[in-house]
């Protein structure tokens, strides 16, 4: 098994706010701790 650390990583666009970044964990961690990052682009 390869050995790592799950990321989570998406960008959007609102209508309302323009582009944004989410950065967190992956895996499981995005359900069990529903922790993410979320930075207006450009950062």
């Amino acid at each position: 098994m390869v050995q790592g650390t799950e990321m989570l990583l998406g960008a959007r666009t609102d209508p309302q706010h323009g582009p944004f970044l989410m950065v967190g964990l992956g895996g499981i961690f995005v359900e069990v701790r529903k922790d993410m990052a979320i930075r207006l682009l450009p950062v």
